[in-house]
């Protein structure tokens, strides 16, 4: 049943393929959810002028943790102006990083990528990319032994036939084809200051208490059965994607630096920091873990805390451009309003 239904999926997807889409709506698929940030990423890539120098891929916590603006600031001080860019997204999943950094490659020519990495790595992939990923992405991964790949691949014939239909009816599925600048212009990318969240106060510039935090209930991330074996078998989805958006770094002549953000009390080593030095650079904050003053919960950094790695990365980024000319800022800037 398993083989019918996956024969049945790909017969289907492989027919969809050849039906014309509108990539800028595939982008707009998750509008309204926590993941409705994926629509200014496809619009900064696209429609605006200004040149993308430093781009940061990762979850929430590098969100929340990694202000674009403060290392524009420093690497600015150091001479170096760049324009520096925060992709980070709510939810780990190193399949959706990759997808955004294949869409930014196509438009832009990034020198610096800076990708978030966990204490050990992330066993599956994120929700959002059976959304936004090429299509042929989606039906060939680097490998089908995938966590959720029967998932995403029996998702995409719904995918493709509203993409289809929006192309032609883009009012009737509530999927636009027109970039609304004002709107572009009025969504919030900077998460490092105070923002309400589901009606919620988030107040960066709170200091939690150390009790608070350590009463704070964590969610441990599981290792299911499925999940180990794959990794035995294919060295584990994060490592592969990471491969991959290495090789495609390479390929457009940018360099990778890693930047490992840890829990308020969680682990402070990487458990794979000799894979990761293979690709690039990697900037160690595990030492932050027991300083609860730069915490706003467990799990994400205050203010504070995001000075603090933000600072850090900055001189990082600074040492690897002075080791040559310095390339970044040397395209014409746009005036489109920031926030």
């Amino acid at each position: 049943m398993i083989l019918a239904a996956l024969g049945v999926a790909l017969t289907l997807d492989a027919a969809l393929l050849l039906l014309p889409e509108n990539d800028y709506q595939r982008w707009q698929l998750l509008d309204g959810t926590l993941y409705e940030q994926l629509r200014w990423m496809y619009e900064r890539i696209h429609f605006d002028s200004k040149p993308i120098d430093v781009a940061i891929l990762g979850s929430s916590r590098s969100q929340l943790g990694l202000s674009a603006a403060a290392i524009e600031h420093d690497l600015a001080q150091q001479g170096r102006p760049a324009n520096v860019v925060n992709f980070s997204i709510v939810g780990a999943g190193r399949n959706l990083q990759w997808a955004i950094l294949d869409e930014l490659f196509k438009a832009k020519s990034p020198k610096v990528i800076v990708l978030m990495v966990d204490d050990q790595p992330y066993p599956f992939g994120h929700a959002a990319f059976r959304y936004v990923a090429p299509a042929e992405a989606v039906v060939f991964p680097p490998t089908p032994l995938m966590h959720n790949y029967l998932y995403d691949l029996t998702y995409l014939p719904a995918r493709s036939a509203r993409l289809v239909g929006a192309n032609l009816f883009p009012d009737l599925f509530g999927l636009s084809k027109q970039f609304d600048p004002d709107r572009y212009a009025q969504t919030r990318i900077d998460y490092t200051t105070s923002f309400i969240s589901g009606g919620k106060l988030i107040d960066m510039d709170r200091r939690t208490p150390r009790a608070t935090l350590l009463a704070e209930p964590r969610e441990p991330v599981p290792r299911t059965l499925v999940a180990r074996g794959l990794a035995r078998l294919n060295g584990g989805e994060d490592h592969l994607y990471i491969s991959k958006i290495a090789n495609e770094a390479k390929s457009h002549g940018a360099q990778l630096v890693f930047v490992f953000l840890p829990m308020f009390n969680g682990p402070q080593t990487i458990t794979d920091l000799p894979f990761l030095k293979r690709y690039g650079t990697v900037v160690d904050d595990g030492d932050l873990a027991q300083q609860d003053g730069l915490y706003e919960n467990w799990a994400h950094m205050n203010h504070a805390g995001a000075m603090t790695a933000s600072a850090r990365l900055a001189k990082a980024i600074d040492g690897l451009l002075a080791d040559g000319p310095s390339r970044l800022g040397d395209e014409s800037s746009s005036s489109t309003p920031r926030r």
